[in-house]
């Protein structure tokens, strides 16, 4: 009986509507399932203690996700669509339908990356960390609120999200990463705290001084892969 799906297994399967993983299944690989565009639903079985990196990734067409009762490793908690490693409260693969329950801590990697349908996200407040890529190439994203619990937003977190007009990060974020709103060309205005614009731009005060305005502007859109007409709001 087969114990494990190795990776790339089923990469880019668009034909792949539906799979039933058996029971007998302790790990399921790096991108396993990944870009399989029509695949509709996901559940993963109690045996299941391992599920790779990018495993769904890119499963647009997925809107049932559900992780069978007894799993030690894995759980779907509150009918969350949402697959969630149980001991950290890190959500690690989400679909357009999912609903983010208040006891997740973290989004993890690539969690909802290349999920097409996705049209608003609620993140709740427990959350104090966006990791790298959480939203990518979530093209239909049009709104997000980034709630004050969150601390941190990864590298790419919502790159290539082209519908977002507005984000405001709140107070509370300390550190952002590289690329975190590329290719986002409908976006706008951008607002942060200036402490966060500050770090940044990984200057001494003395070399800010030095520079104009629109040149300060400069670095931290291109750190962020921002358009050059957004709209910075700073706040004090």
């Amino acid at each position: 009986s087969v114990t494990s799906i190795g990776n790339r297994a089923f990469d880019g399967c668009g034909g792949l509507t539906s799979v039933t993983i058996p029971n007998s299944v302790t790990s399921i690989g790096d991108y396993t399932f990944s870009d399989c565009s029509n695949l509709t639903s996901i559940t993963i079985p109690n045996t299941v203690t391992s599920i790779g990196e990018g495993a769904f990734l890119g499963c647009s067409g997925i809107t049932s996700i559900n992780v069978e009762n007894g799993n030690a490793k894995y759980d779907s908690r509150n009918d969350c669509n949402a697959i969630i490693e149980t001991k950290n409260n890190s959500l690690i693969v989400g679909c357009k339908e999912t609903s983010i329950p208040n006891s997740v801590t973290s989004i993890g990697m690539g969690a909802f990356a290349g999920c097409s349908g996705l049209k608003s996200v609620t993140i709740p407040n427990s959350i104090t960390s966006i990791s790298m890529a959480t939203f990518k190439d979530c093209n239909a994203l049009t709104s997000v609120t980034i709630p004050n619990s969150v601390t941190s937003i990864g590298d790419e977190a919502f790159k290539g999200c082209s519908s977002l007009t507005l984000v405001t990060i709140p107070n509370s974020v300390t550190s952002i990463g590289n690329w975190a709103f590329a290719y986002c060309k409908k976006l706008r205005t951008l607002e942060m705290l200036q402490s966060l614009y500050n770090k940044i731009i990984k200057k001494s005060e003395q070399e800010v001084k030095k520079l104009k305005q629109e040149e300060i502007e400069e670095i931290v859109k291109w750190h962020l892969g921002c358009e050059s007409d957004v709209n910075l709001i700073i706040h004090k």
